[in-house]
């Protein structure tokens, strides 16, 4: 069970990086 809680931390740590990266990509973008 810590592993499997550990690895949901993991996930969600790196989908909230790649929608900063995505957002901040379209900002550029949009400059």
């Amino acid at each position: 069970m810590f592993w499997y809680a550990l690895l949901g931390n993991a996930y969600l740590k790196a989908r909230y990086l790649a929608c900063s990266l995505t957002t901040r990509r379209q900002t550029v973008a949009a400059l």
